[in-house]
């Protein structure tokens, strides 16, 4: 499983699928979680929050990141973020500009930022 995003590491970031949908910082966990409720991007009324919190609810929130596929919400420098766990020390995470890449997280760590944990 671990190698599960491999080839998909380096993918854009898109902000919507072709129908409207919004992928952004969630595009990973769609991608491990495809048959999860995706939301219209409604530049009015759009918030990230609004969306990971319809998107956790068809998932368990859990007490701390501990295996593959784990979804970590958390906040940093004013804006939310999404990591989806590979292991004990990696994450899958994308940003806005950016690519699909792998990242150093030790899910075991005592983060302030997070916000919530979901599986």
């Amino acid at each position: 499983m671990q190698d599960f995003f491999d080839k998909y590491i380096g993918t854009k970031y898109r902000e919507t699928d072709e129908y409207g949908n919004y992928l952004g910082c969630l595009y990973p966990a769609y991608l491990l979680y495809p048959d999860k409720p995706k939301r219209k991007v409604d530049e009015s009324n759009f918030s990230l929050l609004f969306v990971m919190g319809e998107f956790s609810k068809a998932l368990t929130r859990v007490e701390k990141a501990e295996k593959f596929g784990d979804i970590i919400l958390l906040r940093q420098f004013g804006k939310f973020h999404i990591y989806v766990v590979v292991n004990s020390c990696k994450a899958v995470h994308i940003n806005k500009d950016g690519r699909l890449e792998y990242i150093h997280y030790e899910i075991n760590c005592k983060d302030p930022r997070i916000i919530g944990v979901f599986r």
